[in-house]
This record gives structure tokens, sequence and C-alpha cells, in this order.
């Protein structure tokens, strides 16, 4: 290994290329689920940002909270975008990759796939980091109270 950058060499069984084709199918139905999910979400905060300001007695309030809907709505449609980019990539480029047995592709895969993952393990270190501060505020108050 005298190369500067080294490669760890390894084959491929045909039952780990099946394996890896029957997880691309499903990562691609998922993200394409995902996209579609994220455009319900942002037409629904459209739906409830109109619906919002029209219900509402004092118009000024109205306009306000619906404006606060729609930015929330949109902000977590940006957030749940890039995971469900990063697993259509993985599915996409695990195809391509099947098709012409490039190494260079399953590498971005994987990339993709790793990403996905490290956002959501990310994500539930957080919200169980939220849901730690809540318990503690709460056993505070009780104690307090």
């Amino acid at each position: 290994m005298n190369n500067s950058t080294s490669e760890f060499k390894i084959g491929l069984t045909q039952e780990a290329v099946t394996h890896l084709d029957h997880t691309r199918k499903w990562t691609m139905f998922f993200s394409v689920l995902g996209f579609i999910s994220l455009g319900i979400l942002i037409m629904a905060g459209v739906v409830m940002t109109f619906s919002m300001s029209m219900l509402s007695s004092a118009e000024t309030l109205g306009a306000v909270s619906g404006i606060v809907v729609a930015i929330v709505f949109v902000i977590i449609a940006v957030l749940y975008f890039f995971p469900f980019l990063y697993l259509y990539r993985f599915s996409v480029h695990t195809k391509s990759s099947l098709a012409q047995s490039d190494a260079n592709e399953l590498t971005f895969a994987l990339k993709n796939l790793n990403a996905h993952f490290t956002f959501f393990g990310v994500l539930t270190l957080i919200v169980l980091g939220i849901y730690a501060l809540v318990l503690v505020g709460w056993l505070l108050m009780l104690l307090l109270s």
C-alpha cells in the first residue's frame, strides 16, 4: 500500500447485488413518497394560512398567525427535503452502479445513504434532548409547586 489513496477491495456476490437492488427499489418508493408528502405539507400550509386569515375575527391577528403557520410549514418542508433527496440519490446511483458495475457510483450512493441516516440520527438526538429538557422542566415545576 504505497499509494497515497488506498482502496479496500471487496467483491459483491449475486445475492448482495440482489439485496442492493431490492433496497434501491424501496428507497426510491420512500423518497418519492416523501417528496409527495412535502408537496402536500406545503399545500396544507398555504390552505391553513388563507383559512386562518379568513376565519379570524381580528384581521391583524389572523394575518400574523397565518404567516407564522406558513413559515413553520416551509421550515419543516425544507428541513425534510434533504433526507428525501439523499434517499433519492442513493436509489438513482445504486441503480446506475448495478447496471454499469461502477464502484464510484456505488460509493456516491452509499455516501448519500450515510447522509440520510446521519440527518435522522442527529435529528433524533435533538428531539431526545428536547424531551429531556421538557421532562426536567416538568419535574422542577412539580417539585417547586
